[in-house]
């Protein structure tokens, strides 16, 4: 009888390993996604009713309170809603996106707050679905970060529900927002009205054109309508995609091209990848081409897009280098700089370096490929030879 309870337990955890990590850990995102961001409650008060947000916070790499970060709201899908008080509550609203954006490649570059936001699903099984309230409270949330936070850049993204999402939060404040992405939303429930106030608007809508559960027709009403109105928006159809575009928020998308994307089964730990073609259109030539969703992004400003291009020009660093010393010289605002030889190798590495210059008398002579990343998120590339 031991024995038989020994083989059991034995049984027992290895059916455990053999599990889909998703389904031992019962929610989105992996632990170290979920300890990265901080969980946090705002009560506030909206149409005279006292309420209550629950989020989760990421805070830029490296912080410095010295300095002004942009802020990404981030809204989850019908996956994301919970009952208060549940296992999942305050966790499951981190989705793909958020994972990324808590990956040092992505903070490195592009050092920024993100606030996940919780909406919450009642005992009946309905959704407290995105509305005003969420869209005063999150204000109110980034109003609290002060003076910490980039004010002409502030942006918001999400999926399903969270597309839907975006596009009210930009229709609240298409003047609070510098630009948003919103993917298999069902862009046609933007009335008319506020579709006119979106005209001069960054957005940029991303959609499966297999599409059943928001229908793809809805965000190409939008686009026809938009494109009509010369507006800023562009429009990503990946073809033969159905409602599943998580994980597309974050990528590179052309006038035309081909992704590839792995999807894993959530019951029964499957992966299954395929290939799409996808096509980019642009409603106006007002439309920005630009094709990495994370560069278009927080490349806009509510002071406009020339206006913070040229200021990030006057915060360029310079770099020269002193063969005679042997030294590598350069001006304030980096917070990086990796050295790599012509095989693509690291050969040296220096986090916020003091001072203005950094020694290579280690090296060999040769030709190597200096890369320097600036504290608002430029990377930059120079060649030397030593």
């Amino acid at each position: 009888m031991k024995k038989t309870k020994i083989n059991l337990v034995v049984f027992a955890i290895v059916l455990i390993a053999l599990l889909p990590s998703k389904i031992i850990a019962q929610w989105n995102q992996p632990q170290w996604v979920v300890d990265k961001y901080q969980p946090l409650v705002y009560n506030f008060v909206y149409s005279g009713v006292n309420q209550s947000l629950a989020y989760r916070i990421l805070k830029p790499i490296n912080f410095d309170a010295s300095k002004k970060y942009p802020v990404v709201v981030t809204l989850h899908n019908a996956s994301g809603f919970s009952i208060p008080g549940s296992r999942d509550y305050n966790i499951n609203n981190l989705r793909a996106i958020n994972g990324q954006f808590a990956g040092d490649s992505i903070q490195s570059k592009y050092p920024t707050y993100v606030i996940a936001l919780q909406a919450d699903k009642f005992t009946s099984g309905k959704f407290d679905m995105w509305n005003k309230k969420h869209f005063e409270g999150a204000k109110q949330i980034i109003a609290a970060l002060a003076p910490n936070v980039d004010i002409n850049r502030i942006y918001v993204m999400g999926q399903s529900a969270g597309g839907h999402g975006t596009n009210l939060f930009i229709s609240y404040g298409p003047t609070y927002f510098a630009a948003a992405i919103a993917a298999s939303a069902e862009g046609n429930k933007i009335s008319l009205a506020n579709r006119d106030k979106l005209v001069n608007f960054n957005l940029w809508t991303m959609h499966g054109s297999n599409d059943t559960t928001s229908p793809y027709s809805s965000d190409v009403e939008l686009f026809t309508y938009m494109k009509s109105k010369n507006a800023k928006m562009k429009f990503t159809t990946f073809i033969g995609r159905g409602h599943s575009t998580e994980d597309f928020l974050v990528g590179s998308y052309g006038a035309t091209g081909t992704v590839t994307k792995s999807d894993t089964d959530e019951v029964t730990g499957v992966v299954t990848t395929k290939t799409y073609d996808y096509t980019t259109e642009y409603a106006s030539a007002g439309s920005d081409p630009e094709a990495n969703t994370l560069y278009w992004l927080f490349s806009k400003s509510l002071l406009g897009t020339a206006a913070l291009n040229k200021k990030r020009a006057t915060q360029k660093p310079t770099i020269n280098f002193d063969l005679a010393n042997s030294e590598l010289n350069y001006s304030a605002g980096i917070d990086q700089i990796i050295v790599y030889n012509l095989n693509g190798s690291a050969v040296l590495k220096a986090k916020k370096p003091s001072g203005n210059t950094l020694d290579l008398s280690s090296l060999k002579a040769g030709l190597y490929i200096v890369k320097t990343y600036q504290e608002n998120g430029d990377v930059g590339t120079t060649k030397i030879m030593k």
